[in-house]
């Protein structure tokens, strides 16, 4: 993994991170106009929202706007992936892509009912053996120090319980190996700057079947819309391993940020940064441009080539992610 040598420098790193989302808030508060966070009736599973005229900037409305483009997406907040049951009623807040790699359970503002299976792969161009314990997005935080898998897979089952409240469960693979269970749940909060804004909460639980250790994770998520085309989701966070072979580092701090462009109603572009960083030092940084192809509202295929920055050294890596929502 990267040596970034002291705590103090994670420390840099926390500052220029919440900085970077602090940035995006200013961006769009100067954008569109500041209101209240709407607040969500889940007693009653119903979210009322009062209709707000959309303030438009920098871009002008097209009468000729077709039904299905990314402008009438956003401006209606439907879902790429969702049911029928959420096309009645439209998620709150803007339409912004999942990343690829560290996706969302649902997509923030998720309404009840709402369900999706999907897939994630790895495969690394090269496979080493590390002198520290690995961080993967898909076996958990702890790889320990074994030589990486030919290939990795997750798959998940993802349903939305609530209006706003969803869970997941995941069984992290190495090639044909269940090496994990994993569970997780996502709360949405609300929106803000006139509906272009929308954050939440994740926590995921992960429990290691090599060596039984847990991992809670809990991360902020935040997502900003600038136009009808170009949107950035962002999460910061933190994971903890009780009982692992990683007794002197077993905290860890996670940051991920994706820049997408929509650039018609089935190509969406990415680039999506994952960083994970114990407390001794020791980092890793995946960095995955990606592109999304959604042949129809229920479908997405997802593919990226990128590289992981770990102990000095730079390693080819090439995901996918297959998603059917009903």
């Amino acid at each position: 993994m990267l040596d970034l040598v002291s705590c103090g420098r994670h420390g840099r790193v926390l500052f220029l991170a919440l900085g970077v989302l602090g940035t995006l808030a200013s961006v769009a508060a100067a954008q569109f106009p500041l209101r209240a966070f709407h607040l969500h009736d889940l007693a009653g599973g119903v979210l009322a929202v009062p209709h707000q005229a959309v303030r438009f900037t920098g871009f002008e409305l097209s009468a000729s706007s077709e039904r299905g483009d990314p402008l009438h997406r956003w401006l209606n907040g439907s879902s790429e992936n969702g049911s029928s049951e959420e096309q009645a009623r439209p998620r709150p807040g803007p339409n912004v892509p999942e990343p690829m790699v560290f996706d969302l359970i649902r997509p923030l503002g998720v309404r009840r009912g709402g369900v999706e299976v999907n897939v994630l792969g790895f495969v690394p161009l090269r496979r080493t053996r590390s002198r520290t314990p690995q961080f993967s997005f898909i076996t958990g935080a702890d790889a320990s120090t074994k030589k990486r898998a030919a290939y990795e897979l997750a798959p998940e089952i993802e349903f939305g319980l609530f209006d706003n409240l969803a869970l997941e469960f995941e069984l992290p693979m190495a090639e044909t190996t269940v090496e994990a269970y994993k569970g997780a749940a996502q709360y949405t909060f609300g929106t803000a700057f006139n509906d272009q804004f929308i954050h939440g909460l994740q926590g995921i639980l992960f429990i290691d079947r090599s060596n039984g250790a847990v991992s809670p994770t809990l991360l902020y998520l935040a997502a900003l819309r600038f136009d009808s085309t170009y949107s950035m989701l962002g999460m910061i966070g933190f994971s903890h391993e009780f009982g692992g072979d990683n007794p002197r580092s077993p905290t860890q701090i996670l940051f991920n940020a994706t820049l997408f462009a929509e650039l018609s109603d089935q190509w969406t572009l990415g680039l999506e940064a994952n960083y994970a960083a114990e407390l001794d030092g020791a980092a890793a940084l995946l960095f995955m441009p990606q592109v999304h192809w959604n042949p129809d509202e229920h479908t997405s295929l997802q593919f990226g080539i990128g590289t992981r920055a770990s102990e000095g050294n730079f390693i080819g890596e090439i995901a996918f992610r297959l998603v059917r929502s009903f």
